[in-house]
């Protein structure tokens, strides 16, 4: 998997994080579930939500795109 250069401002970052513990504070649920592509959005995703709900309540799932290439390898990388 590239590494890649973040573009985010701090700030923003930060919002979409207060906006997700608001929410899952808010759902009163003990986890999220999501799906893994192995492509940039759901690994973008996948960091957002472990970061600010903590990576024990976030449970990221495989999701094969039906070719079974690399971005099915590169979800599951990224997910341990």
């Amino acid at each position: 998997m590239a590494e890649l250069v973040p573009r985010f401002k701090e700030e923003q970052v930060f919002i979409i994080e207060a906006f997700l513990v608001h929410s899952f504070r808010e759902s009163g649920r003990k986890g999220v579930v999501l799906g893994l592509s192995g492509g940039i959005d759901s690994a973008l995703v996948a960091k957002l939500c472990a970061d600010s709900l903590g990576p024990q309540h976030v449970l990221g799932v495989a999701m094969p795109d039906g070719r079974g290439g690399k971005d099915l390898k590169d979800a599951k990388k990224f997910a341990k």
